[in-house]
């Protein structure tokens, strides 16, 4: 009786050490089996196959939890880096460009915003926060030296121009970050200034979402 043929096992070049112990069972079967006609040695046969198999099947289980710690790993990682590599909203990357031009180096910018509404509103807040190299330009120091401002006025349905004017009092890259709130959104300007030889760049930059 070919027990490796009935038990479905193949030939390999590379058996377990298991096999050796089962070759030498199966001779030892097959010579019980012709002194005494009788399958008394079933049960030994049985415990050494389950122990053969169980080392044949133990390196595949042993890959489940290193593949599943694996696939885990690998979405903590994907997720750490989308989480953190998500830009601030006033992240001009994020946010749609309006306008650019230059202007001399040196002298005052002129920059106006819009703002586009469908009906007409009283006590818009318009806040303007800046950065440390860009200022109000202004003879007055007060107004020179304010880094925060909000400022109230109408907007009339359709297109409402806010003109105003700034100097940069370092080189370099400055923002002025403004946020207006009317007809359920939160609008927000971003203005970035960057210096270059002989000019000054101006980007004009817009994003809005839903108010809470």
């Amino acid at each position: 009786m070919n027990w490796k043929n009935i038990l479905g096992f193949k030939k390999s070049n590379a058996e377990p050490e298991g096999f050796q112990e089962l070759n030498a069972l199966f001779k030892k079967y097959r010579s019980l089996e012709k002194e005494t006609g009788i399958d008394e040695f079933e049960s030994t046969l049985f415990e050494k196959l389950k122990k053969v198999e169980n080392e044949i099947q133990r390196p595949r289980i042993s890959r489940v939890p290193v593949i599943v710690f694996s696939v885990s790993a690998l979405f903590l990682i994907a997720f750490t880096f989308i989480f953190y590599s998500v830009p601030d909203i006033a992240d001009e990357n994020v946010m749609e460009l309006v306008s650019s031009s230059e202007v001399e180096k040196g002298e005052p910018v002129k920059i106006t915003i819009e703002f586009e509404s469908t009906e007409d509103i009283e006590n818009v807040e318009i806040s303007f926060k800046f950065d440390d190299g860009v200022r109000f330009h202004s003879d007055n120091e007060k107004i020179k030296a304010l880094n925060s401002y909000v400022r109230k006025r109408s907007f009339k349905k359709g297109v409402n121009p806010v003109p105003f004017v700034v100097s940069l009092v370092s080189e370099g890259e400055s923002r002025i970050i403004t946020e207006t709130k009317f007809g359920g959104y939160i609008h927000n300007r971003t203005i970035v200034l960057k210096t270059l030889n002989e000019k000054t760049a101006v980007y004009i930059y817009k994003s809005e979402k839903f108010q809470n």
